[in-house]
This record gives structure tokens, sequence and C-alpha cells, in this order.
């Protein structure tokens, strides 16, 4: 990871500073973001839920921003790398990693040297993006089969 992701950053900010009719998003450690009046960050980032029933939750930002102190903000990203690779590929193993090895019973949490030493498989940039180009028709087609099954049921 270290090799690919120039910044990993945490929020500065309590969960409960969210501002419902706030101007940024707010990324805490639930699925779906806040609103918050503020933003700290103003980068490309995948986001990281670091503790709580969300622990390994990934979310993706363009933009303005917001986050709490136990989301990771994931930046500056090395070109050797597809940002929608690298997010697929998070998606994929990055949240069975963290919940094997979390650290705490009650409330489990991860570390930045957990996120640190996370491995990532970089095949070359044209392998990267014909998976990002089949992933996003993978999803296509669900959604395709989706509505063709509501119009036939």
């Amino acid at each position: 990871m270290k090799e690919l992701v120039g910044s990993i950053k945490t929020g500065k900010l309590n969960a409960n500073a969210e501002k419902a009719d706030g101007e940024y998003p707010f990324f805490t450690c639930d699925a779906n973001p806040k609103r918050i009046d503020k933003y700290a960050f103003d980068t490309e980032a995948i986001l990281v839920s670091g503790n709580g029933s969300q622990i390994g939750h990934i979310n993706y930002y363009n933009g303005k921003f917001n986050a709490y102190q136990r989301t990771y903000v994931l930046s500056d990203f090395s070109e050797r790398i597809n940002i929608k690779y690298l997010l697929e590929y998070f998606k994929i193993f990055l949240k069975p990693y963290i919940v094997e090895n979390s650290i705490g019973s009650a409330i489990p949490y991860i570390t930045l040297p957990m996120l640190e030493n996370f491995m990532i498989s970089v095949p070359d940039i044209e392998v990267q993006e014909r998976f990002v180009l089949f992933v996003e028709q993978s999803d296509k087609s669900k959604y395709l089969c989706h509505s063709v099954r509501r119009l036939l049921c």
C-alpha cells in the first residue's frame, strides 16, 4: 500500500460534528456520508471506515469533504494504479483483511500500520483498465437483468 498511496490520514472530528443542512459530505464510519459546514480535504480519495459495525466500508469521493477521526482518507495515488481498479480491489479484498486483523472485541477498529501493510496486486495498467471495464459492465448487466425482471413480473 505504501508504494501506491502517497497519503493516508484520518479526519479530526467527532461523528456528532455533522450538520444536517451542511454544504459538504462528512464521511463517518457509517455506510452513507452525513453533511457538514466545513471541509478539511479537497482531493480525490478512497475513504475507509476504521471502526464499528461498518468497519472496512469503502467510499470514493472527489472534491471537498470532511471526515470523522476514525475514517481513513487515502489520496495522492501513484501513477502505477488506476484508482477505480484500487477501489474495486479494496471492495473485494480489504474488508476481509480488516475483519481478520481488526483489534478490539466490543468495538473493532483498525490501525494505520494495518492499512500500510495491506498487500495489493498491481498488474499492468492495461490489465487494471480491462478489469475496471469488466466490473462496470457486470454492474450494468446486474442492473439490466433486474430491470428486465421487474418488467416481466
